[in-house]
């Protein structure tokens, strides 16, 4: 050890044995408030940027909620209106059907047999109304549509036709002889005419003679007036002939018009009666389609594509009443959550708001969840029994059937999960404070 080391240590021992007094004036107290001032005006501008930030920062205010994926569209209830047999049933549980796939079978003998008389009505009024429209049109009735099917109405048909045509061929017998008989006089009448024409005219020659024989006094006065008897005779019945031309035509033609009233008349009566059998078609027509209508719904199908559930346990042969439940289809395609949100939260609810929808089928943290947003809250709450926690139903509809990107990982009806509402927002500021505006609105209270 060198004389300076050993120095340096007596000197070290000798501080360490000065009194405090001695000590504390080593230090630079001058240091020392500076670093504490720096120290504190940095936890004030800490805190102080806390404090801003929360009253900037909003935190978002959620409704959380229970509940249960439920198809978009209502479950389809399939019912057999008319009741009757059941024949066959042709879909089990969970079976996947589509839009008018056949479900169930009745057996309906009188609805059937009702069906087939109104057919069988339809077509007789049918070939009537085709028989009634031949005859006021004046040609020969079409039965071939019906000839095959039902020979005996078309026979029945034809003879009533052959009989319509008989009569008024009677009604018209007496006109027609009627209308040949004048015609017969005016013919008679128009070759008469030139002979009365020529004997007129001769008569007059004689007379005209007769006068100048009289004046020049080589013939009686008597003879004249014979001659002027048998000219005012000729000339008579040469004015009755041609007068019995219009006469005879005149006649014809009345007789025609009278003849033609009666064909009228008939065609009328065969228009009338065809438009009553027109109304009686169109009656039973819609007869027909609600005989139809409740014939196709023996054959029930499925209104939409769905799954089968809730199927009818009837025995086959069992006899359902109108109204009967066959099974109910839960539609296919998009659903939606029906959660139940307490009455805490319902007050902050609305309609549109958004929502996140988690699956418990699907794991949140690894799967993802689904957006939407509310779509109906009920009016009222709901108990499910006597002392259970109320609640009000809000129907989220989704964005997308499936849970995150993959389109394999679908939610289906039935599958349960949870809602997270969002409801609003506020700081974090305000969030913090809510302690203690509950402690104020409380404090000092109690008894």
């Amino acid at each position: 050890m060198d004389a300076q080391t050993g120095k340096d240590i007596v000197q070290s021992v000798a501080r360490e044995q000065r009194p405090a007094g001695q000590v504390g004036g080593d230090i630079d107290y001058s240091k020392v408030t500076r670093g504490v001032r720096v120290l504190l005006i940095g936890v004030v501008a800490l805190v102080a940027t806390v404090i801003g930030l929360s009253l900037v920062i909003p935190v978002e205010e959620v409704a959380r909620a229970r509940g249960e994926f439920v198809p978009l569209r209502r479950v389809q209830v399939i019912q057999a209106s008319d009741g009757g047999a059941l024949a066959a049933v042709l879909v089990h549980n969970d079976e996947k059907v589509t839009k008018g796939q056949l479900i169930a079978k009745f057996r309906a003998e009188n609805l059937l047999r009702d069906l087939a008389r109104s057919e069988v009505r339809m077509a007789y009024l049918a070939v009537q109304t085709e028989r009634l429209d031949a005859f006021a049109m004046n040609r020969p009735p079409v039965f071939d549509a019906f000839r095959a099917q039902y020979p005996y109405m078309v026979k029945e048909a034809t003879s009533l036709s052959d009989q319509q045509q008989r009569e008024l061929a009677r009604n018209l017998e007496g006109k027609d002889k009627q209308i040949e008989a004048e015609k017969s006089a005016l013919d008679a009448a128009e070759r008469e005419i030139p002979a009365a024409k020529t004997s007129l005219d001769a008569t007059q020659e004689l007379l005209e003679r007769m006068r100048e024989g009289v004046r020049i006094g080589v013939i009686p006065a008597n003879r004249l007036a014979q001659a002027q008897e048998q000219a005012a005779q000729s000339e008579r019945i040469h004015t009755q002939l041609v007068a019995s031309l219009d006469q005879h035509g005149a006649r014809i033609k009345q007789l025609q018009a009278e003849r033609d009233a009666v064909i009228a008349r008939s065609a009328a009566d065969a228009r009338n009666q065809r438009s009553e059998l027109m109304v009686q078609m169109d009656e039973l027509k819609a007869t027909q389609a609600a005989y139809q209508s409740r014939s196709a719904d023996i054959e029930v199908r499925a209104p939409v594509d769905g799954a089968v559930q809730k199927i009818s346990e009837t025995p086959i042969g069992t006899v359902i009443p109108p109204g009967g439940t066959v099974c109910e289809i839960v539609p296919a395609g998009a659903v939606l959550i029906q959660a139940r949100v307490s009455p805490r939260d319902i007050g902050f609810v609305r309609i549109d708001q958004k929502a996140i929808v988690k699956s418990d089928a699907f794991d949140y943290s690894r799967y993802g969840s689904i957006a939407g947003k509310v779509v109906r809250i009920a009016p009222s709450s709901a108990v499910d029994g006597p002392g259970q926690t109320p609640y009000f139903q809000v129907e989220i509809e989704l964005d997308r059937p499936h849970v995150g990107a993959n389109e394999q990982h679908v939610v289906t009806p039935g599958m349960t999960g949870e809602a997270t509402i969002l409801t609003g927002e506020k700081t974090i500021f305000q969030y913090l404070l809510k302690p203690i505006y509950t402690t104020l609105d409380t404090a000092m209270r109690e008894r």
